[in-house]
C-alpha cells in the first residue's frame, strides 16, 4: 500500500491548510433534533436560515425519524472540510483522518464531559464500508477516523455491524437513499452485544447527507442491545466530520 506521506504528491501545496489542532474549533451539538451549539468562538450553527416553508417542513420531518440523542460534527461539508474529506477517503490519507479524528474527539470529550448518560465510558462503533469497497479505495475511513478519536478518549472501538456491497449513497438520490441503504447493513454474525447493552454509543462516519445511513446503523444496534437487556438503557450519539446542509442535497 503506498505511503500516507508519498502517495498523493505534493500534497503541501493544495490550496487549503491543515487541519488547526485546537480545543477552540468549531463543534455543534445536535439534541432530539433541535440545534445546541457548544461553547466556543468559532461555534458554526448547523443549518443555514429557512426561507421556505417546504424546506422548514421537510427539515421538521427529518428531525422527527432522528434515531440518536445527540450528533456532534466539525462543522458543515463545505470548503476546506469538504476537501479534508475527500482526501481522506479518496487518496487514503490515513494521516489526514487520523488528525481529523482527534480534533473530534477533543469535542466528544468536552460534550460528554456535561453528560450523564452512563457512568461507563462511551464505545466507538465506525459506520462499516463493504469489503469489496474498502479493498477498491485501500482504506477504512470511518475505522480511520475512529482511531484517532480513540487516541485522544482513550474509548474502546467495538465493530457490531458489517455492510453487504451496493450502490453508493453518493449514486442515487437523497429521496431514494432511505431505501437503499436499509438492507445494506447487518449485525455480524456471532456478534454479542451484551457488552454494549446499558451504554452510550457514538456511531462514527465523515458525512452525515440525509442520514439514512446512520439512522439505519443507530436502530439495528438499539434493537440488539433492547434484545440483550430490556433493563438498561442503551444511549446512541453520532459523531461526523461534516453535515451536509439540507439546502445543498442534490
Amino acid at each position: 500500500m503506498p505511503n500516507d506521506q508519498t502517495s498523493t504528491p505534493n500534497r503541501d501545496q493544495r490550496p487549503f491548510t491543515w487541519p488547526p489542532r485546537s480545543t477552540s474549533a468549531p463543534v455543534v451539538v445536535e439534541r432530539t433534533g433541535q440545534l445546541h451549539n457548544h461553547p466556543g468562538p468559532a461555534a458554526i450553527p448547523l443549518l443555514v436560515p429557512r426561507q421556505s416553508l417546504w424546506a422548514a417542513i421537510e427539515q421538521a420531518f427529518l428531525d422527527l425519524k432522528l434515531a440518536w440523542q445527540r450528533m456532534v460534527r466539525l462543522g458543515p461539508f463545505n470548503y476546506p472540510l469538504r476537501e479534508w474529506v475527500h482526501e481522506v477517503k479518496f487518496t487514503r490519507w490515513r494521516r489526514l483522518g487520523n488528525d481529523l479524528g482527534e480534533l473530534l474527539g477533543q469535542q466528544l470529550l468536552s460534550v460528554q464531559s456535561t453528560a450523564q448518560d452512563s457512568s461507563l465510558p462511551p464505545v466507538l462503533v465506525p459506520v462499516p464500508d463493504s469489503g469489496l469497497r474498502r479493498i477498491v479505495r485501500g482504506i477504512d475511513h470511518a475505522m480511520v477516523i475512529a482511531r484517532g478519536i480513540n487516541h485522544i478518549t482513550g474509548w474502546s472501538i467495538a465493530t457490531p455491524l458489517a455492510r453487504r456491497f451496493g450502490p453508493s449513497q453518493l449514486s442515487v438520490a437523497p429521496s431514494q437513499r432511505a431505501s437503499n441503504v436499509s438492507k445494506s447493513f447487518v449485525l455480524r454474525s456471532r456478534y454479542s452485544c451484551s457488552h454494549l447493552a446499558g451504554r452510550s454509543i457514538i456511531l462514527v462516519d465523515d458525512v452525515c447527507t440525509t442520514g439514512a445511513t446512520l439512522r439505519t446503523c443507530a436502530r439495528l444496534i438499539a434493537n440488539a442491545c433492547r434484545t440483550e437487556s430490556k433493563a438498561n438503557l442503551t444511549t446512541i450519539w453520532t459523531a461526523v466530520l461534516a453535515r451536509t446542509e439540507p439546502d445543498h442535497l442534490a
